[in-house]
């Protein structure tokens, strides 16, 4: 096969395999096979400059880090939505909904607490989970990614497009042979569970502060300057809306999704639609415990009336839209006891405390340890060793230490004291603001992290040598 064909090939193949994985959940190849026709491509294109394609799988990462984002203006501004937390108040949206469209609402079933009667087949509602990830809009322009901009304030956002190309999950150009003139294409940009974790492990071993939650460490992600920093932390795209569109011929927002689907775009494959709002009740109790097996996290279930048209007749506040509507699951928390405080030492010097519980299940894992950030953070939540604690996981990856449960001391707690000096070498502690460190240069444990640091993948990247 001559070098122009097999590099048709090979970038068919690649987006097909990217495809498959993100799109269709049903891989085609393996992560190793992907890689070596990745690499296999990309030197033909070298030797072969002259088939360069800037929408070459190659090309996802390229250049040099960026001096910064430039601030630009949304053609449709990015609103937010309204949360309740109450199924009183998703019905009493749902009234304002049918009022607002000059439909009769039906009177209310004593039994259920819901709407009885027949549903008005015209207003159907769609459920969405809620991702708990950075909104952003990918702008494509006759099929071709042309810019990707988070939501800001709503009007204006940073162009993130640098960073954007490097994740594999968005498609630089459209898999259609008719794309529209412009459409952009809203939703998520989330870190999976396993990758958020592989991030804090690496930041924790760097003596760096660690994430709060996978939201954090995805926004953390997209801001850096080097989209090389993207493509390592394996970030995924899921359409839940539009901006702007030109040529676009779709009457609603289920449609949409398919239609998005189809050009190779990721859309969440949870949402439902449903005729009445008894029904959508039914799905938000129903997905309060299926959402504890996703890969990424999810905080609540928006719903929406279908319809773009209605969509546009009922508006917005100057806050958020009529035609939708968030309800937010409760946080879960659990109970258990704080048996030990451990003072980690990072590569900078950072002593981190650790706390180490009993065992309990919570939010789908089982949770026996949790950062206690620092000193001050103890202090404030007057945490003692053998306090019962609460902790939370309210969509989040790393539980979080919430309060002590005071009622239940016995008054054999033991107040947590930040040490007098390192637990690693013995050498001087001294505390800046909140944070305390070892100031040892020569601190085993110091230059244990660093090295560690030093052979990670987003450094120098060594094959097989690993924390062991």
């Amino acid at each position: 096969m001559d070098p122009a064909s097999r590099i048709l090939e090979l970038r068919r193949l690649l987006e097909q395999a990217n495809r498959a994985y993100y799109v269709d959940a049903d891989p085609i190849m393996s992560d190793r096979d992907f890689d070596a026709r990745l690499a296999e491509l990309a030197e033909l294109e070298a030797e072969h400059p002259e088939h360069a394609d800037a929408d070459s799988p190659t090309q996802r990462v390229g250049g040099e880090p960026v001096s910064g984002f430039e601030t630009v203006r949304h053609a449709v501004p990015m609103t937010s939505i309204d949360n309740t937390y109450s199924i009183e108040d998703l019905q009493a949206w749902y009234e304002r909904v049918l009022k607002g469209l000059d439909r009769e609402v039906p009177a209310a079933d004593a039994g259920e607490g819901l709407f009885a009667g027949d549903p008005d087949p015209d207003v159907a509602l769609v459920c969405d989970p809620k991702i708990d990830g950075v909104a952003i809009s990918l702008r494509y322009e006759a099929g071709r990614l042309v810019s990707a901009t988070t939501r800001g304030d709503g009007a204006t956002g940073d162009d993130i497009t640098s960073n954007v190309r490097a994740i594999r999950s968005i498609p630089l150009s459209l898999a259609t042979e008719d794309p529209p003139e412009v459409v952009e294409i809203r939703g998520e940009i989330v870190m999976p569970n396993a990758s958020f974790e592989r991030v804090n492990a690496e930041r924790e071993a760097a003596g760096e502060p660690l994430f709060a939650n996978a939201r954090n460490s995805t926004a953390g992600t997209l801001k850096s300057l080097d989209p090389k920093i993207t493509a390592s932390r394996g970030l995924r795209f899921i359409a839940h809306g539009r901006g702007e569109t030109v040529g676009v011929e779709v009457e609603t927002y289920s449609g949409f999704l398919e239609l998005v689907r189809s050009w190779g775009v990721p859309a969440n494959a949870h949402s439902k639609a449903f005729a009445t709002i008894g029904e959508v009740v039914e799905r938000i109790d129903a997905f309060r415990e299926e959402r504890q097996d996703l890969e990424y996290g999810v905080d609540g279930m928006v719903v929406r009336v279908d319809r773009f048209d209605l969509q546009r007749d009922l508006g917005a506040t100057a806050k958020a839209p009529r035609w939708a509507i968030a309800f937010k699951y409760p946080a879960e928390q659990a109970r258990t006891r704080l048996i030990e405080v451990e003072w980690q030492v990072g590569k900078g010097g950072t002593l981190t405390p650790r706390a180490t519980m009993e065992p309990v299940f919570v939010a789908g894992t089982t949770v026996r340890h949790a950062t206690l950030h620092n000193i001050e953070e103890i202090r404030r939540k007057d945490l003692r060793v053998g306090d019962v604690v609460v902790i939370e996981k309210a969509g989040e990856i790393i539980p979080q230490v919430v309060e002590a449960v005071t009622a239940e001391r016995t008054g054999e707690e033991i107040p947590i004291e930040p040490p007098t000096v390192c637990p690693a070498c013995g050498g001087p502690i001294e505390q800046e603001g909140p944070k305390l460190f070892c100031t040892n240069p020569e601190c085993p444990a110091q230059f244990r992290e660093k090295l560690k640091w030093f052979v990670a993948r987003d450094q120098m990247d060594v094959d097989g040598m690993g924390e062991k």
